[in-house]
């Protein structure tokens, strides 16, 4: 059975086109989160912004409402089953059924040598790096299926799904790595129902995590005498394309692997790294 249809007769411009199309994304009260949010927007998507923090998912889903878009805001704790589906059941009551979910939601943990690694951050940022896109899957990708029509699910990974990036960055790496797996074992899973799963590898990201992570590792260079700070653009200057990434960078090829252009594409990753993992 082919599950994929031709869609080589259709143009371009309707086949970017999310219209009639309901989106959930992760974290999307703000940083890439929001930028995702935003471009599914723009696309025509409707769009249900979920956050732990319901007040940041609030203000992003008024802004996007403001320019015409329609957009919701919910609070979810990806950790929570419980959560979860409350939060699930929220946007299909408000929006209607879930064709596109964006697992954005994760965090950066605390670099640490792998003998000084806490285990209550170890634990914190698998629960919501791994069993977070596990848990919000598990809940929508059966109410997918059930709905009989395609869908996509996007899980935000990272180029250190591929390589170890800096010292002192374990527990974030082996949390890529693991959504990485998530996505494959998704794709195979879901693939015969017509659900496509990807996930997206990006270089250093300007967000307001990131600019937290640098300033603190900024005052552990200055106490420590080292030099070198996590997270620092400098460091990014010899890429081919010589800077770090934007979350509009993320966003744009978000809002492509969402859209039937790439109605193929399942189980892959897509690069979005500055030329990263070529040279480093």
């Amino acid at each position: 059975m082919t599950v994929a249809p031709d869609v080589s007769n259709r143009s371009l411009a309707d086949l970017y086109s999310l219209a009639g199309r309901v989106a959930l994304v992760t974290g999307g009260g703000r940083g890439i989160g929001a930028a995702v949010a935003t471009r599914l927007a723009e696309a025509g998507a409707a769009v249900a912004i979920a956050d732990i923090d319901e007040s940041l998912a609030t203000e992003t889903a008024e802004k996007l409402a403001a320019g015409g878009a329609t957009a919701v805001a919910v609070a979810m704790d990806v950790t929570s089953p419980e959560s979860t589906r409350q939060a699930v059941a929220a946007v299909r009551s408000r929006l209607g059924e879930i064709d596109i979910l964006v697992n954005n939601a994760g965090l950066l943990g605390v670099p640490s040598p792998y003998d000084q690694i806490a285990d209550e951050d170890f634990d914190r940022t698998m629960a919501v790096n791994v069993r977070g896109v596990l848990n919000v899957s598990r809940v929508v990708g059966p109410l997918m299926v059930a709905a009989s029509r395609p869908g996509v699910i996007i899980n935000m990974a990272s180029t250190a799904t591929y390589r170890y990036p800096n010292p002192g960055t374990l527990t974030y790496t082996t949390s890529k790595q693991a959504v990485n797996a998530i996505t494959k074992g998704l794709a195979v899973e879901l693939g015969p129902a017509g659900i496509r799963v990807l996930d997206i590898a990006p270089v250093v990201v300007e967000t307001p995590g990131l600019i937290a992570l640098r300033e603190r590792s900024r005052e552990e260079a200055a106490k420590s005498g080292k030099t070198v700070e996590l997270g620092n653009p400098a460091a990014f200057a010899h890429l081919p394309l010589g800077r770090t990434a934007l979350p509009d960078d993320i966003a744009r090829v978000v809002a492509f692997a969402a859209s039937d252009a790439a109605i193929l594409m399942t189980g892959s990753t897509l690069a979005v790294d500055a030329g990263s993992m070529v040279v480093r």
